[in-house]
């Protein structure tokens, strides 16, 4: 993928039928190859998050986001959470 000109790997477990273990292979191999994997969590499914940022995923899509707002990045909300490791996108309204 990467020596076609990716840069990205979007991994989706909201929709797909794909595991954790799965997933964080999909990620390692991401990884291996130079592409920077991406995983949306299902909606509400804080805690495989963090499991998938400890196996290799560089970013995390939360599904079902409708403002700036709708979602709080905090510790309450992703437990093991780094700072460091949330990006709040705030569009112009």
């Amino acid at each position: 993928m990467k020596s076609a000109g990716f840069d990205w790997l979007f991994i989706d477990l909201e929709h797909g039928a794909l595991s954790i273990e799965t997933a964080s292979q999909m990620c390692l191999a991401g990884l291996d190859a130079g592409i920077s994997p991406l995983v949306r969590i299902p909606n509400g499914e804080y805690s495989l998050a963090t499991r998938l940022l400890d196996n290799g995923a560089l970013g995390i899509v939360v599904p079902h986001v409708e403002t700036a707002d709708g979602y709080d990045c905090q510790p309450a909300a992703l437990p093991a959470a780094r700072p460091s490791r949330c990006v709040q996108h705030h569009a112009a309204v």
